[in-house]
């Protein structure tokens, strides 16, 4: 193994640590989907109800590219109703090409594992997938699953499998979206900021936000120095 090729895989480690360390606790991962999901979704989910799945969907030849998470959640009228919510980290700093092949391939893999445990009900369970992606360069491709398929005739739309994912473009995104949780306002400013002249002054934010919101230090400093060592 050449050193690019090591540096390329030791990146990707810092970054599944520090998005692991952050989205990880279901705390935090609920306070992201309270200030991200339109208020139609959000209303429907009772997110009280969290749970983290460790288990990784990625295919070996996804994992330079993309760190994922999936979490469990319920519906707000019927606990006994799962619902999945899949998270995928884009790793590099180009727009990838086909996002929503991964996401289709995931939810797929999901509700088959379900089928094999033998917890399907009579109507398959919802998945939300959601694509962070903190590359520098804005976001430009479509959010469907059918823009990125050859459909030369839109009478064949009808036939072939479509559907949208949440979109979080970090570096468009304002961080000041973000009030449930701290630490996810924290995690935005790092991520958005990463290769920007302001990152130094950023960091001074980062520092005062976490010192005033968290009166058990010991994971104020673990916080702190997860966001140092990305940085």
């Amino acid at each position: 193994m050449n050193k690019q090729n090591e540096d390329n895989q030791e990146v990707s480690r810092i970054q599944d640590k520090f998005f692991w360390d952050i989205y990880g606790r279901p705390v935090n991962t609920a306070g992201f989907l309270k200030d991200f999901l339109p208020s139609n979704i959000l209303e429907a989910l009772d997110l009280n109800h969290i749970e983290v799945n460790k288990k990784s969907y990625l295919s070996e030849e996804y994992k330079e590219h993309y760190t994922d998470l999936v979490v469990e959640t319920r519906f707000t009228d019927n606990a006994e109703e799962p619902v999945f919510v899949y998270f995928l980290l884009e790793h590099k700093s180009y727009v990838p090409t086909r996002p929503a092949f991964q996401l289709l391939r995931y939810m797929v893999e999901q509700w088959y594992e379900l089928e094999k445990q033998g917890t399907l009900g009579k109507k398959l369970p919802p998945i939300l997938p959601i694509l962070i992606y903190h590359g520098e360069k804005g976001w430009t491709p479509g959010v469907h699953f059918h823009d990125i398929v050859n459909i030369p005739h839109d009478d064949m739309k009808a036939y072939i499998p479509d559907f949208q994912y949440f979109l979080s473009d970090a570096a468009a995104e304002d961080e000041d979206r973000y009030n449930t949780s701290v630490v996810i306002k924290c995690w935005f400013i790092v991520v958005k900021y990463l290769k920007a002249p302001a990152m130094r002054e950023k960091l001074f934010v980062v520092i005062k936000l976490l010192h005033a919101n968290f009166t058990k230090q010991v994971w104020s400093r673990r916080r702190l120095l997860s966001m140092l060592k990305f940085s």
